[in-house]
């Protein structure tokens, strides 16, 4: 089996052991590199932020890369925080934001993950999916994994009963790990 190389540039361990697990037994080997300098524009949207990251690392690197970038979209907060995820988590605790939320009847929110893959000097090409689901009341209990973002904790998909932090291993791998196989091209 000849085997297509592609460089996943995450930080995050659960990223790439989701992705690995969405790869398998398929001919494409993944290899996790942690790129402290890589840019991300400020914009909105996921898909134009993970597009610009995947073209700047591929061509940084010349070779094929992978990004991927998510934004939880709250319904009653406008869209807050959307894609800024990672400034969230870094200022405000899981009480911070259903403090915010104290208010507000609405507590629907879409999670949008993208995938963006890109080769030296081409377009980038990606892979949207987006999770419907709500705001727990309270913050869930971190069961399984020692680091998380606060999402983990409040974001409770439709058709579950409860947070993303308290699902197994296994089942968060698998709902984090959707999204990959458009690289089977």
């Amino acid at each position: 089996m000849n085997q297509k190389t592609i460089i996943f540039i995450t930080g995050n361990h659960y990223k790439f052991q989701a992705a690995k697990i969405a790869l398998k037994n398929t001919k494409i080997r993944l290899v996790q590199k942690k790129m402290l300098c890589l840019p991300e524009i400020q914009d909105e949207s996921v898909e134009k932020i993970a597009k610009f990251s995947a073209s700047w690392a591929a061509n940084i690197l010349k070779k094929p890369v992978i990004v991927s970038d998510g934004g939880c979209y709250i319904k009653a907060l406008n869209g807050f925080p959307g894609p800024f995820i990672k400034y969230i988590n870094k200022w405000l605790s899981p009480k911070d934001l259903l403090k915010i939320m104290s208010s507000k009847k609405n507590r629907r929110v879409v999670w949008v993950g993208c995938v963006a893959y890109c080769e030296p000097n081409k377009k980038p090409v990606v892979s949207i999916e987006k999770y419907n689901g709500k705001l727990a009341l309270k913050s869930g209990k971190n069961i399984y994994r020692k680091d998380y973002a606060w999402i983990d904790t409040l974001f409770i998909p439709d058709g579950h009963k409860g947070p993303l932090s308290e699902m197994s291993t296994q089942d968060y791998m698998k709902f984090w790990g959707n999204g990959f196989d458009f690289l089977l091209f």
